[in-house]
């Protein structure tokens, strides 16, 4: 008995000449993200004008305090302009030895501040204590300021005076003796001490020392 061939298997039926294909799922949309350093940028912005305008309210509103210390120094110029310090003027010559004028200033490391006068003619009313045939008295005045931190005396003060190269002696029966007095920091004395000299017209000179110990010697000197 024969048996009937064999029908091969049957091939997937397509539309026209395509195959179907199944539909893709729909991907979800993309969203862009948005910057944030724009944002941060501004905020920055911001905060330096709050404190810029900050800054500024303050120093255009004086405080009661830079009002006071405006009008102590407004004060203080008008108290030096009425009575100015002694003109300091420190000038060496080669060998290191300070030669001021009558008149001026000296500041020594302690802080003793020392000025002598300009001269003057000093005469006496005593008819005893009338300078011999010859000789005249001059008149310094000396004025010492203590701007150190320790208490000073003043009569510890060396005074030497020079006329035409003598040594011209001190009248003691004239003027003021050195005085013997304390001077506490920011103190001030000012005493005269009369000196005999020729009347002949020439160099007087003074020579000062805060004491026997200071290392440096001024010298005052002028034509008398």
């Amino acid at each position: 008995m024969s048996h009937p061939p064999q029908q091969p298997p049957q091939q997937p039926q397509y539309m026209g000449q395509q195959q179907f294909q199944q539909p893709q799922p729909a991907q979800p949309p993309q969203y862009k993200k948005r910057k944030k350093w724009p944002w941060i940028v501004g905020g920055l912005v911001l905060i330096a004008f709050i404190f810029g305008a900050a800054n500024a309210q303050d120093n255009a509103t004086p405080s009661a305090g830079s009002e006071t210390a405006n009008a102590d120094a407004q004060a203080a110029d008008k108290q030096e302009q009425q009575n100015p310090a002694p003109e300091e003027n420190t000038q060496q010559d080669s060998s290191g030895v300070t030669r001021l004028d009558f008149g001026e200033t000296h500041t020594w490391s302690g802080g003793e501040v020392i000025t002598v006068s300009a001269p003057e003619e000093y005469t006496s009313s005593n008819q005893f204590t009338q300078a011999p045939e010859g000789k005249r008295y001059v008149a310094l005045d000396v004025t010492i300021t203590n701007k150190g931190d320790d208490e000073y005396n003043a009569m510890s003060t060396k005074l030497t005076v020079q006329h035409n190269g003598q040594v011209a002696q001190q009248n003691h029966m004239a003027g003021d003796s050195l005085p013997d007095v304390q001077l506490p920091p920011g103190g001030s004395t000012t005493f005269t001490s009369v000196y005999e000299i020729d009347e002949e017209t020439g160099k007087l000179q003074v020579s000062v020392q805060p004491n026997v110990f200071a290392s440096e010697t001024v010298y005052f000197s002028g034509q008398f």
